[in-house]
């Protein structure tokens, strides 16, 4: 017999069979359990590909930092920037070790860097792609808001002065 709360009433003879006398009609779903697994290790090709995209993500920040009021082509070339450091013998083999070296972007040092990470625009990630394609300048290591003393064949595009 059922009561109208949810709960069973049963005979004397159905306790007399070691069944409770008074039950709850459980109704919640059966939730199956199942023995989590481990993916598989990554393979070298997909952990390269996760170092680039991050690579990539990182340089697009540091770009709406230091150049998200500049053009396309003022965007790039901060991008080049970045990667002829990478793989010039004079700076680190990284693009993070290249941005995060100490004194060679103020925006790290301001704060900037980190603001830009929440309003990237679509621009900057377009002038990373682009480069990682094809670089606009495969010689310049500098760039500021005038003429460095740590480069020549210095040239201006819009707000920056870049040089090698």
């Amino acid at each position: 017999m059922e009561a109208e709360d949810g709960f069973e009433f049963t005979t004397y003879e159905a306790e007399r069979k070691n069944t409770p006398c008074i039950s709850y009609l459980d109704t919640r779903p059966v939730i199956e359990i199942k023995e989590l697994t481990h993916a598989e290790d990554p393979t070298e090709a997909e952990i390269e590909e996760e170092i680039r995209f991050d690579e990539m993500e990182m340089i697009a920040q540091l770009v709406m930092a230091e150049a998200g009021n500049q053009d396309l082509a003022g965007k790039r070339y901060v991008v080049d920037v970045v990667l002829n450091r990478v793989d010039s013998d004079d700076f680190p083999n990284t693009v993070e070790e290249v941005i995060f070296q100490k004194n060679q972007f103020s925006v790290i040092e301001n704060g900037a860097f980190d603001e830009a990470g929440w309003i990237i625009t679509e621009e900057c990630y377009e002038a990373v792609k682009l480069e990682y394609e094809e670089r606009l300048n495969y010689d310049i290591l500098y760039f500021s808001r005038g003429p460095s003393k740590y480069a020549s064949n210095h040239f201006k595009h819009q707000d920056h002065w870049f040089g090698y």
